[in-house]
């Protein structure tokens, strides 16, 4: 039930765009969803996918919410590639996935994420970019 009403929230708060502001990840008063992936996450550290957030001839994500579903990750947004043992750690389970937020392109660019454990991680992550 608590999983329902989770994806029941994160629907409504996609198709009403995200607010920004101060302290968000843009200065502009609404951010709009524009495009979406799946990615399964497994032993060998995995970007995002730039076609996908930075589309030819159109303006690029200014946030990602990256939702981790299935198992536990490490990630880093630095440019330095995380590994099982090194990053951020996100603990997931299948009743407890986790949201992250990651804001401006440049850390969106940077973006990486592996499994922490044996099994391998189901990530959803939608891109946003300023609405008009």
């Amino acid at each position: 039930m608590k999983r329902l009403i989770l994806i029941l929230a994160i629907g409504l708060a996609l198709t009403q765009g995200a607010q920004a502001g101060p302290g968000g990840c843009t200065t502009a008063p609404s951010l709009e969803p524009f495009a979406e992936e799946v990615l399964v996450v497994a032993d060998t550290a995995l970007p995002l996918t730039a076609s996908v957030y930075a589309p030819t001839g159109a303006s690029p994500a200014d946030m990602a919410i990256i939702t981790i579903e299935t198992d536990s990750v490490r990630w880093r947004d630095t440019g330095q590639v995380p590994t099982s043992a090194v990053g951020h750690l996100e603990v997931v389970t299948s009743s407890a996935p986790k949201n992250l937020t990651i804001c401006g392109i440049a850390a969106i660019r940077k973006f990486q994420v592996i499994r922490s454990t044996a099994v391998s991680a189901g990530l959803t992550a939608t891109y946003y970019r300023e609405g008009s």
